[in-house]
């Protein structure tokens, strides 16, 4: 047997090897610096880079000549004329001040749309700020959600209803300005709770916030329930045909250690009705740290549901 021979082989053979072994690892490493994949969304750069942030009110001046013709609908605010000529999917706008809010709001036929869908119809990772499919525009629907991406700083939209669940916060800006494009609305915040929203967490239940109309004789039961979830609530003379509006947003604070517990905080405010004062009197805040939370946070943490024997609300 030539063993010289043979060790060359072996030699080429290992060299051959490290050689496909360092491609493989320097595939990987920047596979996974850069994040690639055949289903991976573009970065945030890439995202950027072709999605600017829609206009403010005061930007709209001077874009007419720029716009192309457009048919508006009968009764639409002078104001919304501009902007809702770049994108008919705008419905009115938001804001709370001395906050980050302060944005249009779309609606599309599916809630999906404008998760990952920014203002100019392309793909943004934030998505934009959107009313439920079923909600009214023109008539308000008694109760109007809108939903919104949150997280860690204000880059999104709804990140600011996080200081919602701080006390001096919660007193001290209790006002949303959001008017559609045919008329302007003030709303008053009466409550800011988290809620789980698959049932499998909850012993086959969840709590339906999100349901447009709500019938008079089961109003009560839907108040009692969002009072049960709230972190903090506001006793306010609430009646059967209040119109409600309520700011919905992905939450962690029900997570369990190593499981996700998928949860909504939502700000809920109620139409405020003329000559209505804009302040809240601190000693009708109700201050509750045991707030309901689903069946699976207490038996992760061997607690007492104290909300066991509670009726939930049907709708």
């Amino acid at each position: 047997m030539d063993f010289s021979k043979n060790k060359y082989i072996l030699l080429y053979i290992l060299l051959c090897f490290l050689i496909a072994a360092s491609g493989f690892w320097a595939f990987i490493s920047v596979r996974h610096a850069l994040d690639l994949g055949p289903d991976s969304p573009p970065s945030e750069e890439q995202v950027f880079k072709y999605e600017p942030r829609p206009p403010l009110p005061k930007e709209l001046e001077g874009l007419k000549q720029a716009l192309p013709p457009t048919e508006y609908p009968a009764g639409m605010l002078d104001k919304y004329k501009e902007i809702y000529a770049i994108n008919k999917d705008v419905i009115g706008w938001i804001k709370i001040k001395g906050t980050s809010i302060d944005t249009l709001i779309t609606q599309h036929s599916n809630n999906n749309y404008y998760l990952r869908t920014g203002f100019y119809k392309k793909y943004n990772r934030y998505g934009n700020a959107y009313l439920d499919y079923r909600a009214g525009v023109e008539n308000l629907s008694q109760n109007s959600v809108i939903y919104g991406h949150s997280g860690r700083d204000e880059t999104q939209v709804f990140s600011v209803l996080f200081d919602y669940l701080d006390y001096d916060f919660y007193i001290n800006n209790p006002i949303i300005e959001f008017g559609t494009i045919y008329k302007d609305y003030k709303w008053k915040i009466f409550s800011v709770f988290i809620s789980s929203v698959e049932k499998k967490d909850d012993k086959g239940y969840f709590f339906y916030y999100i349901n447009p109309t709500i019938k008079p004789e089961k109003f009560p039961g839907f108040i009692d329930q969002i009072k049960q979830y709230s972190r903090f609530y506001t006793e306010l003379d609430l009646k059967e045909d209040d119109k409600l509006l309520q700011l919905s947003t992905c939450i962690y604070m029900n997570d369990l250690p190593g499981r996700r517990v998928n949860s909504r905080l939502v700000v809920v405010a109620k139409l405020m009705e003329e000559g209505e004062s804009e302040e809240i009197d601190p000693s009708l805040v109700l201050d509750n740290p045991n707030f309901r939370r689903p069946q699976v946070w207490y038996n992760h943490y061997k607690q007492k549901n104290p909300y066991a024997n509670s009726p939930n609300w049907q709708r």
